[in-house]
């Protein structure tokens, strides 16, 4: 009888273990999403930053030093209020 009740106990204790690994997993999961949810809504406010610097310069043309790439071999004169070359 007492070894029935320590099998019984042990089997508890496996499954209650193995019920804490699930639910580590989802909690890491869970804080997995939280934080891209978090640097998707970082990503949003830079790229609305970037839209106002767009409008404040004067949208400047595709190709800008500052988006994707300087074109031309002179600096780029965005810092002086200028376009791209």
């Amino acid at each position: 009888m007492l070894e029935i009740l320590e099998e019984r106990a042990s089997k508890e204790v496996i499954k209650r273990d193995e019920a804490i690994e699930v639910l580590q997993k989802e909690l890491d999961w869970v804080e997995e999403k939280k934080q891209l949810a978090i640097e998707v809504a970082n990503l949003r406010t830079a790229l609305l930053t970037i839209e106002d610097l767009k409008i404040q310069v004067g949208g400047p043309g595709e190709g800008c030093c500052w988006l994707k790439g300087h074109r031309g071999n002179s600096p780029c004169s965005i810092a002086e209020g200028g376009r791209c070359e």
